[in-house]
């Protein structure tokens, strides 16, 4: 039983440093094969959080999910830079800072609604919603941000809009938590195009 129990916590570890890596590799790749108007889906915070809230469901307790999360995005910070270097592009310092600190505040808030969203499947309550709705939330705030501030991307920023609004009418699995995840989206819409607004001068003054 013990060593049962020790394989599956080092399975446990070993999907977000593996997943992390991925897609830390596969952002650098996606940079350099899409067109310029949907390049930020290649560069999307949003996509990031939403791989740390998939790794989070696979987790047995929110604050395994939360680590799971946080362990996720390091590593895809890191997959990312150490494929950079690699393939001879340019690493900034200041960047990789920026990526981490978002890392550090997204990976277990993304995690943890994961967790929550996937606990709750058979049973759906308020945790089920609001973490659903934190997941359409992040792609509106994005799509919104793209859209107001990067209108070369605009395709990228429209598409992102509407896969928010879809992520929070289907991840709900009742009218109920339907409803109250629509209620939510709105406020958590406006704190994810804060966050938004606050990394980009982030990476004006770096």
């Amino acid at each position: 039983m013990e060593r049962a129990g020790t394989t599956g916590r080092a399975v446990r570890l070993a999907i977000p440093v593996g997943v992390g890596l991925l897609t830390g590799v596969l952002t650098l790749v996606a940079q350099s094969v899409l067109p310029e108007a949907f390049n930020r889906l290649a560069n999307s915070g949003a996509v990031w959080v939403t791989v740390a809230f998939v790794v989070g469901t696979r987790m047995e307790s929110w604050r395994a999910a939360a680590v799971a999360g946080l362990v996720t995005l390091l590593f895809a910070v890191g997959g990312y830079y150490a494929a950079a270097g690699v393939a001879g592009a340019g690493v900034s310092m200041g960047a990789v800072a920026i990526w981490s600190g978002t890392a550090v505040v997204g990976g277990p808030v993304f995690g943890a609604a994961g967790w929550a969203w996937w606990s709750e499947r058979l049973h759906p309550g308020r945790r089920h919603a609001v973490a659903a709705a934190l997941l359409g939330a992040v792609y509106l705030a994005e799509g919104i941000y793209t859209l107001l501030l990067v209108p070369a991307m605009a395709p990228a920023g429209l598409a992102e809009v509407i896969a928010g609004i879809v992520l929070a009418a289907v991840l709900p699995r009742d009218g109920a938590t339907r409803r109250l995840a629509v209620v939510v989206l709105v406020p958590l819409t406006l704190v994810g195009l804060a966050g938004f607004l606050v990394i980009d001068r982030l990476f004006l003054l770096r």
